[in-house]
């Protein structure tokens, strides 16, 4: 049920994120599950940029770089990529493409940054904004996940979706009802039906058994 609900939680995220971008005039692509939990491209046709999202749900306390950072054991005991590794392969597959790598989740984060010498809650932050021995420990770990004695610069974002854990799904039929609303005022729209629709559609995608090219 847990996995199921994280899930689902990313599902949900990318319908948000659908009408965000079909409320702006240009054109996009989104992957679902394919590379990433969330990938846009800037264009149906020919691509040119790519960004990255991992969609994360905690149903309790912050996140910490230290939890950014682990490194899961797989299925033969060794250390996988941890989810920042994750992301920054993103930039290693598609190195001149990639416009960002992003992580989106419910929760806060506890973070010591640049401005102040002790840990604060953050909804939002930067690698570059980061302490600088923190920022140096980050990039450590990521060249020692990756075996890399340097790493490109990649904007890396890090920020909290006002999205609960919990009740995600209502809230975000409640966000279709006032986008619907606002394309068309005066319209009439089975909003039920369509929001059962789209996220049919969003699950299918995500559920799709592909090989990435």
């Amino acid at each position: 049920s847990v996995a199921a609900n994280r899930t689902d939680y990313q599902q949900s995220w990318a319908f948000c994120l659908l009408l965000k971008l079909h409320d702006k005039p240009h054109d996009y692509a989104v992957l679902l599950d394919f590379h990433d939990d969330v990938v846009v491209l800037d264009s149906t046709g020919e691509p040119k940029e790519m960004e990255f999202y991992q969609v994360k749900s905690k149903e309790t306390g912050n996140w910490t770089i230290t939890q950014l950072l682990r490194c899961p054991k797989n299925k033969d005991d060794k250390p996988g990529l941890s989810i920042c590794g994750k992301m920054y392969a993103n930039k290693m597959a598609f190195p001149n493409v990639t416009k960002s790598v992003n992580f989106v989740t419910n929760a806060r984060f506890s973070v010591r940054l640049q401005d102040g010498d002790k840990e604060k809650d953050v909804d939002s932050f930067e690698v570059k904004q980061l302490a600088n021995e923190i920022g140096e420990k980050f990039t450590e770990a990521l060249r020692n996940e990756h075996q890399l004695s340097a790493l490109d610069d990649v904007p890396t974002h890090f920020w909290s979706e006002p999205l609960p854990h919990r009740g995600h799904q209502d809230q975000v039929k409640g966000r279709f009802a006032e986008f619907l609303e606002n394309q068309k005022p005066e319209g009439k729209f089975a909003v039920g039906a369509a929001f059962r629709a789209i996220s049919s559609i969003i699950a299918r995608k995500t559920g799709e058994e592909r090989t990435p090219a």
